[in-house]
């Protein structure tokens, strides 16, 4: 697994605001990116991927609180007091920005603790590993069905004997009826997964796996902000599976997949997942579906 440091940051809404896109990823990668270019570092050299906790056209109220999940790298880790310290200045154009939200603390997520900036040191962050994950997995394990909900857009290139040589992106991606259309969907979800090292199995286990019973998914497209109006669609919704899954170490990889994500584009908060079926056992803290 890489190394990675979960960082939630907390905003409060100095503000109202008003125009706001179904996701909320690209609002915060801007933001981020101009606090970045104030702290000299660069936005993609420290995090993996983002993650706003909100989502929906519902207007931002005054006072209303907005998380932001940021899954850094070590290098993040160390850049985060300066990426923090940015924020507080960076008003540049965008419906987010110092004016508009206030950084109020930092969670490490990992624990679900605020943590306080230590001076030569920085956010004491805890690493992110398996060892966090049993009780999840050890409840997916003795599912007999559970459900994959992709609350943000997923953007999952299609395998590679599947892919169209010279294809456009649009075409390369997966399409909300893949998960009935190609027989080893999940089995393509679990070797997709970020940043969980290679996918060891026996070959037995792909046909063991469980089946789809039920698809409720569509194609939404997230655009980056009002001024460049570009795509970013991906899939969106959820999928239904029955069976057991075969092996402790499948289980774990989706259980992890939760927090890692996959797919294209995840700084701008695209392809996440949650096991609904696991929130009574849920190791580290997920978004409610708040989308209005």
């Amino acid at each position: 697994m890489d190394i990675i440091y979960i960082a939630d940051l907390d905003f409060i809404a100095k503000r109202e605001i008003k125009s706001l896109p179904q996701f909320h990823g690209a609002r915060f990668s801007a933001f981020l990116r101009f606090a970045c270019r104030k702290a000299n570092i660069k936005l993609d050299e420290c995090a993996h991927a983002l993650l706003p906790f909100r989502s929906g056209t519902r207007h931002i109220h005054i006072g209303e609180h907005l998380r932001l999940r940021l899954l850094l790298n070590e290098y993040g880790k160390e850049k985060l007091p300066y990426l923090c310290n940015a924020i507080f200045s960076t008003n540049e154009l965008g419906e987010f920005n110092s004016d508009s939200l206030q950084l109020v603390s930092v969670i490490d997520a990992v624990v679900n603790k605020i943590v306080n900036f230590i001076p030569n040191k920085g956010f004491d962050l805890t690493q992110f590993s398996f060892d966090y994950l049993k009780r999840e997995t050890e409840y997916l394990l003795n599912l007999d069905s559970f459900t994959l909900n992709f609350f943000t857009p997923l953007r999952l290139p299609l395998p590679p004997k599947v892919r169209v040589v010279n294809a456009s992106d649009y075409e390369k991606l997966c399409k909300q009826d893949f998960f009935y259309s190609f027989e080893n969907a999940l089995f393509h979800i679990l070797n997709s997964l970020k940043h969980l090292g290679e996918l060891a199995v026996d070959l037995s286990d792909i046909d063991k796996l469980p089946e789809v019973v039920e698809c409720n998914t569509e194609w939404a497209d997230v655009r980056y902000s009002k001024t460049r109006q570009i795509p970013l669609g991906g899939i969106v919704g959820d999928i239904k599976y029955e069976g057991k899954l075969p092996s402790y170490e499948l289980a774990l990889r989706l259980v992890a997949g939760q927090y890692t994500g996959l797919g294209r584009n995840q700084r701008f908060g695209l392809g996440f997942y949650k096991i609904p079926e696991l929130e009574i056992v849920r190791s580290i803290y997920m978004p409610t579906n708040t989308r209005k």
